[in-house]
Order: C-alpha cells, then sequence, then structure tokens
C-alpha cells in the first residue's frame, strides 16, 4: 500500500484469475454507489467500480484514509430505505443482469438502431432523423456507447483480507494521466464548432437509445445532469480520449419501472412522456436547429 500524490494504491485481487493488481484510488471518493479507482494491464487502462457496501465503506473511511462528501453519505443513508439496488450483497445477481442488458443495448447501435431511438423520442420527422444520423455517422458504421469492456467480478482487497465484493472493470475512456471529460450541454445557444455539433448529434442519439431501453426493457440509465457555469454538464456520459465518441459509464445507477412506488417515480421522471430526457431531447434539438415539433 503506497501513496501515490493525491491518490491510495491498494493491492486488489480477483480482477482476473491469479493475479493481484495495483488500483490507485482518489482520496476523496464522490461516488454515490461505488468506490473508483484506476490500473493498467498489458498497456490498457481500466476503471475498477467496487460497490460501496457499509462494511467496504467503513473500512476504506476508518482505516485507509478515503473520504466522501458529507451530502453523498446523508443521501445514500436515506435512499437506502426504497433503494433495492443499494449498496449491499442482495442485489449483485440483479446488477449483473442489468450491466448486461445495458452492454447489449449500448455497445454496437446500428443506423437503424439509432432511428428507431430518434423515432421513439418523437422529436424529429423520419427523413430529417434520417440526415442527422448520415450526419454524425460519416465514415462509421454505427455507434458505440458502451465501454469497449464492462466485466462484473468479485474483488477482495489484500490490505483487508478476503472478504469478496462485487465490482465492475470498464475500459478507462481517458487516460492514466488525464481523465476523459463528461459531455456538457451549453443551455445558451451559441454558434457550435464542428466537434460540438457532432457530440450533441450522438447525446441526441444516445438519448433516443435510452429512451428505447427504457420502452422495451424498463431500464433507465441515469444521465446524472449537473449545472456546471452555464451548461448541464453529465458526468456518466463521457467523451473519450482522441475523439472516440461518446459512452455512458453508469450501470450502478439505474431507474426501474418495475421497482418499487419511488423507483417508479423516478423511472417516470426521466423517461415519462414528460419526462427528462424528453426535455433533454427537445433542448439539444433546438441547439442543433433540427427539431420540426413534437409529434407525439
Amino acid at each position: 500500500m503506497i501513496a501515490v500524490s493525491s491518490d491510495l494504491s491498494l493491492e486488489v485481487s480477483g480482477i482476473a484469475p491469479g493475479r493481484v493488481d495495483n488500483v490507485r484510488f482518489p482520496r476523496r471518493q464522490a461516488g454515490m454507489t461505488a468506490l473508483v479507482g484506476f490500473f493498467e494491464h498489458d498497456e490498457s487502462s481500466y476503471v475498477l467500480k467496487v460497490s460501496k457496501t457499509p462494511e467496504l465503506l467503513h473500512w476504506a473511511l476508518a482505516e485507509m484514509g478515503l473520504s466522501e462528501p458529507r451530502l453523498v453519505g446523508a443521501i445514500r443513508r436515506v435512499s437506502a430505505r426504497w433503494d433495492s439496488l443499494a449498496p449491499r450483497r442482495m442485489p449483485w445477481p440483479t446488477l449483473e443482469r442489468f450491466n448486461s442488458i445495458c452492454q447489449d443495448w449500448l455497445r454496437s447501435v446500428s443506423r437503424d438502431d439509432a432511428l428507431s431511438g430518434l423515432e421513439e423520442m418523437r422529436l424529429v420527422a423520419r427523413a430529417r432523423a434520417e440526415e442527422l444520423i448520415d450526419e454524425c455517422l460519416s465514415d462509421r458504421l454505427g455507434f458505440e456507447f458502451a465501454p469497449r469492456s464492462s466485466e462484473t467480478v468479485r474483488v477482495s482487497f489484500v490490505a483487508a483480507g478476503a472478504d469478496e465484493h462485487f465490482a465492475l472493470v470498464q475500459e478507462n475512456a481517458g487516460s492514466s494521466s488525464e481523465p476523459a471529460p463528461p459531455f456538457s450541454h451549453r443551455i445558451r445557444p451559441r454558434a457550435m464548432s464542428i466537434d460540438e455539433r457532432k457530440r450533441s448529434l450522438e447525446f441526441l442519439i444516445l438519448l433516443g437509445r435510452a429512451a428505447a431501453l427504457g420502452r422495451t426493457q424498463g431500464l433507465g440509465l441515469d444521465l446524472g445532469p449537473r449545472l456546471v457555469s452555464g451548461q448541464l454538464s453529465f458526468p456518466n456520459v463521457l467523451v473519450r480520449a482522441g475523439g472516440g465518441g461518446l459512452v455512458y459509464v453508469d450501470c450502478f445507477g439505474l431507474a426501474q419501472r418495475d421497482g418499487n412506488r419511488v423507483e417508479a417515480s423516478a423511472f417516470a421522471a426521466l423517461y415519462g412522456r414528460h419526462g427528462l430526457v424528453r426535455r433533454l431531447g427537445r433542448s439539444v434539438s433546438d441547439r442543433l436547429g433540427s427539431r420540426l415539433g413534437d409529434q407525439s
């Protein structure tokens, strides 16, 4: 266990059979449901997200010196009363299944999938939707909105003994030295660069795919919008390094249409007829100058 600048390096087993990895955890852990760390293997960079069970959280905060914002802890304690996916052992198989569904839906999105998603949003006419998709695709055959790897594992911290914890191992959309930035959407109109327009088009297509996922599977992606300096920032939707497109990274945070009353209400607030996702779609369409009116 070696401190590196503002990070804490911990030995973790279980990421791969017979292997122990050194994982760097930022000392400030702001995530609601997972401890997030970074490691490299075979010249590739990965993210490890370990479920913040009460036992793991106590060890990390009390013994390892990690910290989290007080508000995060307060919200988690309140939401644990109704959140069926709150960090504990019982929902692990459900989270594995949900992660698999999300990867299937987001990893390889064809032109037809994208078109179906925009039609799901009902924001543009079909012919205009086809034009937008073709503009965004350029020389690509489809979209890849999921991490190129997102595997569920059971890991143990060597310093804490053999107790196993549920975790996700994902492609790092950034690099070991430079994190991937979140996608941002400006609320006030402003001239858009070519790159900004392309990212906004991708985001609109991602919204459509998320809406289709919600309707067919009852799973709502949590985009996690934050208002920062006059624009909406989406920390769960990252811009891949090297201009590789958008990637949705939070398969812990999911709203369930068929969950309990609170979860179903959260799903409706996000993906209902007048939910946040539809409103975001309208806002992005307006900025792109593409919306022809809600046809619902």
